[in-house]
């Protein structure tokens, strides 16, 4: 078989770019309302997703309620994951999310 040349092929990810590794994406995740306020027993449940390509490492998610202290009323918060910057991400802009939970 003389004359025959071989194909390389090289499989890329379609979200990867070239010479930059695969990072993880950690986002806060509503619930399919859209709504982050999900109680359970009077707690206020967070859950938080890696939508990236690669592994994420341990993370603190922080929730600051707006007001502080005992609240009746509504009450505001704001979610944000990897709350210390410990994962190196590949869209750091997406951590945060607010939310109000109805009293």
């Amino acid at each position: 078989m003389t004359g025959q040349r071989g194909i390389d092929v090289e499989q890329i990810h379609e979200r990867e770019k070239r010479g930059q590794p695969e990072l993880p994406d950690l986002i806060p995740v509503p619930d399919a309302t859209g709504s982050f306020c999900r109680l359970e027993g009077g707690a206020l449940i967070v859950t938080v997703r890696n939508q990236g390509l690669g592994t994420a490492g341990p993370s603190t998610t922080h929730v600051d309620f707006s007001g502080g202290g005992a609240v009746s009323p509504d009450c505001g918060f704001r979610i944000t994951v990897d709350a210390n910057g410990d994962v190196v991400e590949a869209n750091e802009a997406n951590n945060t999310a607010s939310g109000i939970c109805s009293g």
